[in-house]
């Protein structure tokens, strides 16, 4: 065969050179590694299906779901009223001076029929600009402005009119604690049987010009003993917040507790020098005049009156 010299190797007619030798750095060098290939991103998430978890609000274009209406607010908390509200304001009406006006009542007997009369025609202490009723019991009086007139009870047992001072003091500590005499001009306490025109008191009180804030004033309105009598006892807004604040002190005195009511509260008053003024235009009263009340002499106050019969005539009468 001829054989041809090649610089590197031999070839040979239909033969294939053989391949070069492996070139091996020197021991010790460098060897530079290539850096490895980057990481592929992964593949996106499937696409949800159209309105896959959504509403026909979410998701418009989606014909296939129902509707469903968003979801409704919580409602607003209920509304917390105080244990003791205060008074409301005196009527847009009522002509000073304003008048808090409150009555001790029996559960049983003619009472709570006198009550539920005056309610009715709005005479009494409901044509004050503020009442109370206190009772042994809750009663319910009746309707007025949307509203159910009740009572307040102040325990008992209740007591004839000879020993009834523990009964008021019952209602009189209930006043201090709701603070119903601080509201208004004059503090008026009326019994239930006594036919009482609150708009002819409120000139009486007007033509004394009395600062009832300051000037601590209480009326006598019995000729006869010159004194109070208890059908109707009125007070300044200074002698109310004298007389609540401190009348228990007045316990102490023995002489004080011996009668009813207005005993304490006239000897009451004088021992915590509220000034007493002498008005006998206020009260027609039998126990004091020893003769039936006339209804037509321009009193505020005309006692007693047991029936609602007596009531509806007498205040017809003081009316004209």
């Amino acid at each position: 065969l001829l054989l041809k010299k090649s610089s590197n190797f031999f070839t040979s007619t239909g033969c294939v050179a053989p391949p070069a030798p492996e070139r091996r750095p020197p021991l010790g060098a460098r060897v530079a590694r290539a850096s490895p290939a980057p990481r592929r991103p992964p593949p996106p998430p499937p696409m949800a299906s159209p309105g896959l978890g959504q509403s026909r609000a979410q998701c418009p274009a989606c014909p296939h779901l129902k509707h469903v209406p968003p979801p409704r607010p919580p409602p607003p908390p209920p509304e917390v009223m105080p244990a003791n509200p205060p008074p409301p304001p005196p009527a847009p009406w009522a002509d000073p001076p304003t008048l808090f006006c409150f009555l001790v009542a029996l559960v049983m007997g003619n009472e709570p029929e006198l009550l539920r009369h005056q309610l009715s025609t709005g005479s009494s202490i409901f044509g004050c600009d503020h009442y109370a009723i206190f009772s042994e019991q809750a009663m319910i009086i009746g309707p007025r402005a949307g509203k159910m007139v009740k009572s307040i009870a102040i325990g008992g047992p209740m007591h004839t009119s000879k020993s009834n001072t523990p009964d008021f003091i019952r209602a009189w500590k209930k006043i201090r604690e709701m603070g119903l005499h601080k509201h208004s001009d004059w503090s008026v306490k009326v019994d239930p049987d006594a036919v009482y025109v609150p708009s002819v008191l409120r000139p009486k009180l007007k033509a004394h010009q009395l600062s009832t804030d300051t000037d601590m004033v209480f009326f006598k309105n019995c000729p006869k003993y010159k004194s109070m009598q208890g059908p109707l006892e009125v007070f300044s807004k200074a002698a109310a917040l004298e007389f609540f604040d401190k009348f228990e002190s007045c316990q102490e005195q023995g002489y004080i507790m011996k009668r009813g009511e207005d005993w304490f509260f006239d000897r009451c008053m004088e021992r915590l020098h509220v000034r007493s003024i002498e008005d006998y235009e206020m009260l027609d009263d039998k126990y004091c005049t020893d003769v039936e009340p006339s209804c037509t002499n321009g009193m505020a106050a005309f006692h007693p009156f047991k029936t609602v019969d007596a009531h509806v005539t007498c205040l017809e009468a003081a009316s004209k």
